[in-house]
């Protein structure tokens, strides 16, 4: 969460609201506040991650068996 924090330059964390219950958490990151366009820019940085992990699973799983035919 810290993470994406940082690469949206916004902070999270503080007081929330869940109904009527209020939390204090930890604040992550520096910058303004979350916005509701942060959802859609949170959800793409995931979808990138999430690709160069497959991406680099695959790399590394097919030098594995390339390694081991050698």
């Amino acid at each position: 969460e810290a993470a994406v924090a940082g690469a949206l330059g916004r902070e999270l964390g503080g007081p929330i609201r869940y109904g009527n219950d209020q939390e204090t958490r930890p604040r992550l990151g520096s910058g303004p506040r979350p916005e509701l366009a942060d959802i859609s820019r949170a959800l793409h940085l995931v979808d990138r991650v999430e690709r160069i992990l497959i991406g680099a699973l695959l790399v590394g799983g097919t030098v594995g068996v390339l390694w081991r035919r050698r």
